[in-house]
């Protein structure tokens, strides 16, 4: 059916016909699921609006829509199929939302203007190749947060012009066995997000190994520029494998000093609880206020939040 002057089409679900010269669609409230196959090879069709309630993008449901521009992801959506938007060569820019879980293979790919692409921290699954060929991208952000997305082979494959990659610290994501950015020739700065140099400041250990440690994390940006395409995702993964096994050992000898202080403290405060126990009533009193006046139950007070031991 037709919407007022505007001839945007509004596609009320399964069974209905869509014409192939359409140009604009609503999808309704009342769809779930966009079927699959739905609106493939629609030609003139520019703009997508998918209203709330949208759950699932079928298999192919805008395969090959070369001329789609817009498209809006509701909060509701939760799958992207297969295929959904191959060859979509016109899309240029996509705002995954907060509550996408899956995406499935090749869903992207081969969106060659397509620029940027930010993860949801709700993601849970990316397909093989995803967004394999998208060869006008030039940023990819991974989520901070602490859940690890399974991302398929291949799936930034190929995206020529990809030059900047934001992820937190995690080894899985870079490992050589997936592939994930073969082929991204122009690849040269990795930022590390997350509580990473949070982490590191908060490290009670000698200066030299901070300072090592924060060096090592800007490495990569040095040396990435540098080497040839086959070479780039072995380099990051030792990188990321490098950066994980100081943080580990660092931390093992934090908790230790650690440790050793929070006893040190908890003898030094049973001593005082014994010392107070022979004393008389008026030389509590009097070394009480001393504690006070010099602030030693101050002090107490604000180290012990500090003295953080790691999981």
């Amino acid at each position: 059916m037709q919407e007022g002057d505007d001839e945007i089409f509004v596609y009320m679900g399964v069974g209905e016909d869509v014409p192939l010269g359409v140009t604009k669609i609503r999808v309704d409230r009342s769809v779930k699921i966009i079927p699959d196959l739905a609106f493939s090879e629609r030609e003139n069709l520019v703009e997508v609006y998918l209203d709330e309630g949208v759950e699932k993008i079928g298999y192919g449901a805008f395969y090959n829509c070369n001329c789609l521009r817009r498209i809006n992801f509701p909060s509701s959506l939760v799958v992207i199929g297969m295929l959904a938007f191959f060859f979509c060569v016109d899309l240029e820019e996509i705002e995954l939302n907060d509550g996408l879980k899956i995406i499935q293979e090749l869903s992207f790919s081969q969106c060659i203007f397509l620029k940027r692409i930010r993860i949801p921290s709700s993601l849970i699954t990316m397909g093989k190749k995803a967004f394999t060929g998208c060869a006008s991208v030039t940023e990819v952000t991974f989520p901070a947060g602490p859940g690890r997305i399974g991302i398929g082979y291949g799936a930034f494959s190929s995206c020529t012009s990809l030059e900047r990659v934001v992820t937190p610290l995690n080894i899985h994501l870079m490992s050589t066995n997936h592939q994930i950015f073969s082929g991204c020739t122009k690849l040269a700065t990795v930022e590390l997000i997350g509580d990473v140099r949070e982490l590191v400041s908060s490290l009670c250990v000698k200066q030299h190994k901070r300072t090592q440690l924060a060096l090592e994390i800007l490495r990569i940006n040095r040396v990435l520029p540098k080497l040839t395409e086959d070479r780039k995702i072995t380099k990051l993964h030792e990188w990321m494998e490098s950066i994980n096994y100081k943080i580990e050992c660092y931390k093992l000898e934090h908790n230790k000093m650690m440790q050793e202080a929070l006893t040190s403290i908890e003898l030094g405060l049973w001593k005082i609880k014994l010392d107070d126990e022979h004393v008389t009533t008026r030389n509590k009193r009097k070394r009480g206020q001393c504690r006070v006046n010099c602030g030693a139950d101050v002090v107490i007070k604000n180290v012990l939040p500090f003295l953080t031991l790691f999981k």
